[in-house]
């Protein structure tokens, strides 16, 4: 027996230019829960897709733009249309039901067809027919089906082709990413016995913050280790600027808890990579002078190769520049301004507009966007700030 769960109709629209009333409500069935209504107009020679669905029909897609001049891709969207609305007509609570009986009817006849004495024997053919898929090998096949799905997800997403990449990726990083689809996972065998808070990498080398301390490896070594360089603190973020040779970490020390933001010499760092001998010791000298406390960071690096670094604190916001004079070795970040914020600060971002400089922060219950040059906020960038702040879009 065919059901039928919806219906199709057919009009041209008058000379008049005019569109006929139609009525679903005119219509008395248990059964058809949708009606679709295909108007076409010959003055534009183009059709128009109007569908009325039940109070108890769950939304489906794809959702309808107009005029579909296209006949073809009209076409299309309506056989998809009809699709989608049969199934999700089956998920209403009268569907359900019958499903429901219907199921209970088939079980109750395949009872009273092989009875009592034929349970043994069916349920021990079943179990000798059955094969065995432990546990393990369950869960890795469900991982490479999830990878597998990602990856095909993804590369639509980067290449333009999904319904929602206009809406989750900036046009500039849709080119950059696009000749960087194929990724692969490259397991480098670690053995660490401890968890990874955080990480970045440059040129072959992986900088790890975990809960023993600050940690380099040297991926391009087959028989390299992970060396441990500083055990008195625990890194809790991360970030290499390769471009100046410099690696910020905000850590939290293991004697008094307290939080400092640290900057090092990539240079520096890549000596001790390569060397047996004990590195730990004292930051004190790497230490960001007035960042004591230090919530959350970020750093940005301009065009020009300036380097500003935001930086949290409980109701203040630090802006820092980093200032290297040639001839002088190490640089150093020198604070430039501050901002007082009433509410706690969950995510932060800095970044350069052709108005200057600008902080987009998320606190506990509004978005602001900060000017580092004066410290005032206004509403006519919150949505350019809440834009940031979830995808990362460059300017």
């Amino acid at each position: 027996a065919v059901v039928s769960t919806q219906s199709t109709g057919f009009q041209e629209e008058e000379s008049s230019g005019e569109q006929q009333d139609f009525d679903p409500t005119c219509f008395k069935s248990q059964m058809s829960h949708i009606y679709a209504l295909v108007t076409y107009r010959a003055t534009t020679n183009s059709y128009l897709l109007t569908v009325y669905n039940a109070e108890t029909v769950p939304p489906y897609g794809p959702e309808l733009a107009g005029e579909y001049p296209d006949h073809d891709h009209f076409k299309r969207l309506l056989l998809v249309k009809l699709i989608n609305g049969e199934k999700a007509v089956y998920e209403t609570p009268g569907f359900i039901k019958r499903r429901e009986r219907t199921i209970d009817q088939l079980l109750q006849e395949i009872h009273s067809r092989y009875g009592n004495d034929h349970i043994g024997e069916i349920t021990g053919r079943i179990i000798e027919t059955t094969p065995r898929i432990g546990r393990k090998k369950k869960k890795q096949k469900a991982a490479q089906l999830q990878e597998k799905g990602q990856n095909l997800k993804v590369q639509r997403i980067m290449t333009g082709k999904a319904p929602t990449s206009r809406h989750c990726i900036s046009m500039s990083l849709q080119r950059r990413v696009t000749a960087l689809v194929n990724w692969h996972c490259e397991d480098l065998a670690l053995g660490l016995n401890y968890r990874v808070n955080c990480a970045d990498f440059w040129e072959g080398y992986i900088l790890l913050g975990t809960d023993t301390g600050l940690s380099i490896y040297n991926t391009t070594d087959s028989g390299g280790n992970l060396i441990e360089i500083y055990d008195n603190f625990i890194p809790r973020q991360i970030f290499v600027v390769e471009d100046l040779s410099v690696a910020v970490v905000r850590a939290e020390y293991c004697k008094n808890k307290s939080q400092h933001v640290l900057n090092f010499d990539l240079s520096t760092l890549t000596m001790k990579s390569g060397s047996t001998r004990n590195f730990k010791r004292k930051t004190k000298n790497e230490r960001v002078q007035g960042t004591k406390g230090a919530l959350l960071v970020s750093p940005y690096l301009t065009v020009a190769s300036k380097l500003y670094l935001a930086v949290y604190k409980p109701k203040l916001i630090q802006l820092f520049e980093w200032i290297k004079i040639p001839g002088q070795g190490q640089g150093w970040f020198r604070a430039q301004n501050e901002f007082p914020v009433s509410d706690h600060v969950r995510c932060m971002s800095i970044f350069n507009r052709r108005s200057g400089l600008k902080i987009c922060v998320g606190t506990s219950s509004e978005f602001l966007m900060i000017d580092a040059d004066v410290g005032g906020t206004g509403d006519s960038d919150r949505k350019k700030c809440i834009e940031k702040l979830r995808y990362g879009i460059e300017d």
